[in-house]
């Protein structure tokens, strides 16, 4: 339970919260450049070594990716953090925000024989307690 509230409750507001500091500062050019620098470095290389390890682990595993393929997923994974990161922690917050207002967060579900183009309707359930 401690990491479900540390790391899937609390993260996200400390991260988009942390996103709002930094795009306030640089409005207010009230940025230090070195320590901004640095901190999107070290955030880039951590997410790199992450991403990094989990190919070498199943590549290990399961030897699917030539060296072409390995090295495109690493310039992505080098990417992560400027164009799926921000998203992810804004999409993360509005669902618990969601969770904790009692608004069931979810893909909803489609109904057998239900057609592509046809939009079932939105049934959203409470949450269990």
């Amino acid at each position: 339970m401690p990491y479900m509230l540390l790391f899937e409750a609390i993260e996200p507001l400390v991260e988009v919260g942390g996103f709002a500091i930094v795009i306030t500062l640089l409005i207010e050019n009230a940025v230090n450049w070195t320590y901004l620098v640095a901190f999107v470095l070290i955030a880039a290389l951590t997410g790199a070594t992450m991403s990094a390890a989990s190919m070498l682990i199943e590549e290990i595993g399961f030897h699917r990716y030539r060296a072409k393929d390995l090295a495109r997923l690493t310039a992505w994974g080098l990417l992560e953090a400027f164009w799926f990161r921000p998203p992810q922690a804004w999409w993360r917050l509005k669902a618990t925000v969601l969770a904790l207002i009692g608004r069931r967060p979810g893909w909803g579900s489609i109904p057998r024989g239900a057609g592509i183009l046809e939009h079932p309707p939105q049934i959203v359930h409470p949450l269990t307690r």
